[in-house]
């Protein structure tokens, strides 16, 4: 019963945050959206990605309430994946402000509709399975924005070309992507090797270690 209040109330300040200050109505400010220069299709694939990031928030809460419970207690797993669920987040919250700034509209049609599909899992190995192709998902998600703000197509004269969210994808969030799916495949590997040698003792072990990691 507490890992679900946990995991609810989670759900909650995710959402409210989601759906807060960042996603207020612009209706009548002067000026709001008349300096927007990104192409409707590059637009679109961002408000797309904020929801896509805020469920793979929301997935990495699934998975620490379901290792808060006491059938399935890893408190170190567990820990990780509340870290990933709050950095998930904060890539949302990175997009909403960018598009602020570019003079984007900001959709909440994706933040209303958001769904987990996958909320228990068996063992620390199956939920990092799952972390792995969520991380990819993402990633991959997140290149074909870069190739799509990068082959719209030209008009007249004027280049059509979105250089600069080109690159803010490429500096603020590929890397990330890259060293976070590399960090999940390590643990992976890692616990496959120690459960190998040592059953679910190095499991359990393996949990210990992330108890303590920063």
């Amino acid at each position: 019963m507490e890992s679900r209040l946990i995991f609810i109330t989670l759900l909650i300040a995710s959402v409210n945050f989601s759906t807060s200050d960042h996603c207020r109505d612009t209706t009548g400010v002067v000026g709001a959206g008349e300096w927007n220069d990104i192409m409707p299709e590059c637009l679109k694939k961002l408000q797309n990605q904020i929801g896509k990031e805020l469920k793979a928030s929301l997935t990495y809460l699934a998975m620490t309430a379901n290792f808060m419970n006491s059938e399935t207690y890893r408190p170190g797993i567990a820990k990780f994946f509340l870290e990933s669920a709050i950095e998930e987040r904060s890539h949302a919250k990175k997009l909403l402000k960018y598009l602020q700034i570019r003079g984007g509209d900001i959709s909440s049609n994706t933040i209303s509709t958001l769904d987990v599909s996958k909320t228990k899992w068996k063992s620390t190995k199956e939920a990092l399975k799952d972390a792995i192709e969520t991380e990819k998902s993402v990633t991959e998600s997140i290149k074909k924005i870069i190739q799509d703000c990068e082959s719209e197509k030209s008009t007249g004269d004027v280049q059509t070309s979105d250089y600069h969210t080109m690159d803010y994808l490429t500096g603020e969030f590929l890397t990330e992507q890259y060293e976070g799916t590399r960090k999940i495949i390590g643990y992976l590997s890692t616990l496959t090797r120690m459960h190998d040698d040592f059953g679910v003792l190095g499991e359990i072990i393996f949990d210990k270690t992330l108890t303590t990691s920063d």
